[in-house]
């Protein structure tokens, strides 16, 4: 059945934890119909509301500064709803993303722990990465980055390869921290539906049809991506 998408939410320790379960039930209508003990530091959960099923998982990481609990989040058209009490206690969405098989769960903990265990090493060096397209027609497209960006991006691309689209956070040399989504198109793919990339308004004048930007593109991401320019 493939791979889905999961977006994490950091809470504070493991009481956080306990409480988001133990209001889960209660809260927005939603109901709990199976929950799966995946190790000791991981539970899947499955719940429902008017007919439309949404998975989570419970993820405990202990190492020498202690336990940090998140929850990671099936991103489907229920997302926001299952989200909000989160939201109301402060908890902080995070741009960190992971595939998930919801069915097979022999490398679930070995892809969380890989996944903070990246996050911890990219602390001390950031992806720096600066992207100038192309301004007109043949003109030159640039990207000077870091190594560290990269293999970011490097690992980012063979995700979407895997999974049709990924995203990864870079950063210019002020610091303001972007998402680079990557998209893996199909064979049949409609490029007249897309803008071309030109950007110099000078030069060129693109179609305003909001129809036609690229996160427009974007199936996995749609949420994220939904109120993008």
């Amino acid at each position: 059945m493939g791979n889905t998408l999961f977006t994490a939410f950091s809470l504070s320790g493991n009481n956080g934890l306990k409480s988001h379960l133990k209001m889960k039930e209660k809260s927005n209508r939603f109901t709990l119909i199976q929950s799966k003990v995946i190790s000791n530091n991981v539970m899947q959960y499955l719940y429902e509301r008017n007919g439309i099923q949404i998975y989570s998982y419970a993820f405990l990481l202990e190492d020498e500064d202690g336990i940090e609990s998140y929850i990671f989040i099936e991103n489907n058209e229920i997302f926001e709803q299952f989200v909000s009490h989160l939201k109301e206690k402060d908890a902080n969405e995070l741009s960190i993303d992971v595939y998930l098989d919801v069915h097979n769960h022999e490398e679930t903990e070995q892809k969380l722990n890989q996944l903070f265990q990246k996050e911890k090493d990219t602390e001390e060096e950031s992806y720096y990465c600066h992207l100038f397209g192309q301004q007109m027609w043949h003109g030159n497209a640039y990207m000077v980055a870091n190594r560290a960006a990269l293999l970011g991006i490097k690992e980012a691309i063979e995700v979407a390869l895997e999974n049709e689209e990924s995203r990864v956070t870079m950063f210019p040399s002020d610091g303001e921290a972007y998402d680079l989504f990557i998209k893996c198109t199909n064979e049949g793919f409609d490029w007249e539906q897309i803008n071309l990339p030109y950007h110099n308004p000078e030069v060129i004048e693109n179609d305003k049809d909001q129809t036609k930007k690229p996160a427009k593109f974007f199936e996995r991401f749609k949420r994220i991506l939904a109120f993008a320019d």
